[in-house]
């Protein structure tokens, strides 16, 4: 557990108006423990992509990858990172945008959420009205899994082996308890059935994978809830 003297917060720059869009994402490069984190890097609607090396004190904008609607973001200690934007390619950088790849193989499709082994070389997303991609690679090609959902979050183990993806969906209309889970690095994925009836929007694991959590609606209107295992 983290102690409670180590956290801190910080306000990202957002008081000096460095981001000018929707701020939509933040990756660091400790994965699952952030605590030992130098390497920041967030994503905004409508703005560019920014890092920072000296835990959040100062930002410098990728200005490579020009300004998108960003939503989903990874970055790994060795200054690898991944990213995708609302109708627009995955890209990928091993030097934080200095230079970077298209995943044209991928298609320009509208993306949410965005996760990595803490090395950067397997990558999991997913797409709004589509299915995941996997990246086995660091991004340079792709494939897709999993079943037709709306997808709106991912999240995978360090050594990528597990990956969780949640969806949107109403419970009365598609049967809930839209969470899935692959054991086998993206190949395979099975329906969490023991997870409760939610439209989930968040989730995340332990650098194992044995731990998960999910945040969302419980029933079609409803109450807010957390949902760990």
């Amino acid at each position: 557990m983290v102690e409670a003297t180590r956290l801190r917060f910080l306000s990202l720059g957002l008081a000096a108006g460095m981001f000018l869009g929707l701020l939509t994402s933040v990756s660091a490069d400790g994965h699952h423990d952030p605590v030992s984190s130098r390497l920041l890097v967030a994503g905004a609607y409508g703005d560019y992509l920014y890092y920072s090396k000296d835990d959040g004190r100062t930002w410098s904008r990728m200005t490579n990858l020009g300004a998108r609607n960003w939503l989903g973001l990874t970055v790994a200690a060795s200054s690898s990172l991944a990213a995708n934007a609302d109708g627009s390619y995955i890209v990928a950088s091993s030097n934080l945008g200095a230079t970077f790849l298209e995943a044209t193989n991928a298609g320009a499709r509208s993306w949410s959420g965005m996760a990595g082994s803490s090395n950067g070389q397997i990558l999991v997303t997913g797409e709004w009205q589509g299915q995941l991609r996997v990246s086995r690679d660091a991004g340079c090609t792709w494939q897709a899994t999993g079943p037709v959902q709306r997808w709106t979050d991912v999240s995978c183990s360090d050594d990528g082996r597990v990956m969780y993806a949640c969806t949107y969906a109403w419970p009365s209309a598609q049967g809930g308890q839209r969470i899935y889970k692959s054991a086998d690095v993206g190949w395979t994925w099975t329906l969490l059935t023991t997870a409760p009836a939610g439209t989930y929007l968040g989730i995340a694991c332990s650098s194992n994978g044995q731990v998960v959590a999910a945040a969302g609606n419980y029933g079609d209107y409803g109450t807010k809830t957390l949902t760990v295992s």
